[in-house]
């Protein structure tokens, strides 16, 4: 199992998956060189295999992966920093396997965003408020 996050910063998502779940190869991807950079150091700082656990430079609106390649994507406080929404989200329905899922947590105003963009794509959604304007978006494919 693949799970890819977008926009992972400095990669404590990412890292945190890699720990709760020793059988899932995980990728964090994001625009900035500094954070990817930082993401790496601290997963070699915690001996995670750079087989299982990869970071590279990458924009949500051309991730790099092959079409129907990624089961899990997930996505926290970055939405909201994307230029262009749709186009993200429509690169995440295109990577993302059928039955795959996307789970992302941002505020709800660019959550709607993404799920007017996802239902206009096909893409199946749901919306959970969480707290203090915070929600989780689900894409499936």
């Amino acid at each position: 199992t693949r799970v890819t996050d977008v926009g992972t910063g400095p990669g404590r998502l990412a890292l945190q998956v890699a720990e709760a779940f020793p059988d899932v190869r995980v990728e964090g991807v994001d625009l900035s060189a500094e954070m990817v950079a930082h993401a790496q150091r601290t997963a070699a700082q915690r001996r995670f295999a750079s087989t299982r656990v990869v970071f590279r430079q990458a924009d949500v609106t051309a991730l790099p992966y092959a079409d129907s390649s990624v089961e899990v994507i997930v996505s926290t406080a970055s939405l909201h920093h994307w230029p262009d929404i749709p186009a993200g989200i429509s690169e995440i329905g295109r990577a993302l396997t059928p039955g795959g899922h996307a789970l992302v947590y941002d505020p709800m105003f660019s959550i709607r965003l993404a799920a007017a963009a996802a239902a206009d794509l096909g893409l199946r959604t749901s919306i959970q408020p969480l707290t203090m304007g915070i929600a989780r978006l689900t894409v499936r494919r």
